[in-house]
């Protein structure tokens, strides 16, 4: 009877394990090690629980209730998994990211002085007319002007006599008024002014532009945003998770992670399940709900044997004193009960024969 007490805690010490009907035959063990050993994942169990409410309701409740049970627990929220699972693909994806970011960071930097060049055209348009003067104008002796930028153009414009008359003309303006914008115009429209105003005006084709610069075809959303860019172009080949809030948050439900180890009470779990307003499922739960109804069932059980044994010893003996002497002097019966695991081992044994426990697989 002093022994009683401990022998009904024993339960509490002991953890569920399928393992002793999952040989490392089943392919599902096998999965289960490699990716235990090679990514790292968490060897604690999850509980998943659903609540009604806002989000700060139902956490405070979730925390409140898991402390009072649960013992070195850890609520996962759904922004934190949402921000853990991104940080982790970013993780993943960031040298690819990095390389093509840094191959458009200097188009970028190349897009930034164009459209300061294109303000600077638009103040001093005078300027840029007399760029493109000399630049069509000399060569087709249509312009004529004997100032140093004129005198140098021309040195230039002999010496790439052996190009085009056009790309000629083109090299030796780049060289001499370093204004990419002249390329935009011709030996026919240079003249007129109206169009060239109005060309630079509403100009925004900087793709176009740094084409004819360095010979490399970006969009100029990779101009703007290299680095928005470059993730758009590493999603498209490397999608990321296809989790978003919605997978956490419907209507006015709350789905929280809690990271329990595998050795938490299934007694403790059941607690937790039975207290909490809400739904509450996963790896763990589902054992501590077998365990929970297998102990009633057993219990319904000994106090039907006790009245049976009882009432049958009452027809037998004729008298209650030997029957009271034998009852006080036997170890009470719910310490002869075996342990709660014990009866989940026998009721997963068959189907672990057969195939592979669906609890295991999903887990």
């Amino acid at each position: 009877m002093l022994l009683a007490p401990l022998a009904l805690n024993v339960q509490h010490l002991f953890v569920y394990s399928d393992s002793p009907f999952l040989t490392s035959q089943y392919q599902s063990v096998v999965v289960d090690n490699v990716v235990t050993k090679y990514f790292n994942v968490s060897t604690n169990s999850t509980i998943y629980a659903i609540l009604n409410g806002s989000l700060n309701e139902t956490y405070n409740e979730v925390r409140t209730i898991a402390s009072k049970y649960l013992k070195d627990y850890f609520i996962i929220t759904p922004f934190e998994y949402l921000k853990e699972v991104n940080s982790t693909y970013l993780k993943q994806v960031s040298p690819e990211l990095e390389n093509l970011t840094s191959i458009l960071e200097p188009l970028h930097g190349l897009y930034i002085n164009l459209t300061k060049v294109r303000e600077v055209i638009l103040n001093n348009f005078t300027e840029f007319q007399f760029q493109l003067n000399v630049t069509y104008g000399l060569p087709t002796h249509k312009f004529f002007s004997t100032s140093p930028k004129a005198i140098e153009f021309m040195l230039v414009y002999e010496k790439l006599s052996n190009d085009s008359p056009l790309n000629a003309s083109r090299e030796a303006s780049l060289y001499v008024f370093k204004d990419p914008f002249v390329l935009l115009f011709s030996f026919n429209n240079y003249s007129n002014a109206s169009l060239v105003y109005n060309t630079i005006l509403h100009f925004d084709n900087y793709s176009y532009l740094v084409y004819l610069l360095t010979g490399k075809e970006v969009p100029n959303e990779a101009l703007i945003s290299p680095k928005a860019y470059a993730l758009k172009v590493i999603e498209s080949k490397f999608p990321p998770p296809p989790i978003s809030l919605s997978n956490f948050h419907r209507g006015n439900e709350w789905l929280f992670l809690i990271e329990v180890p595998k050795n938490e009470s299934l007694t403790s779990v059941e607690q937790f399940i039975q207290e909490i307003n809400g739904t509450v499922t996963g790896h763990l739960p589902v054992y501590a709900q077998s365990a929970y109804y297998t102990k009633r069932d057993l219990e319904i059980i000994d106090i039907v044997t006790v009245l049976l044994v009882t009432l049958l010893l009452i027809l037998l003996l004729r008298s209650l004193v030997p029957i009271l002497l034998f009852l006080t002097s036997s170890p009470p019966l719910m310490a002869r009960v075996p342990p709660i695991d014990s009866g989940l081992h026998l009721s997963f044994e068959g189907q672990s024969r057969g195939s592979e426990t669906p609890s295991h697989t999903s887990s």
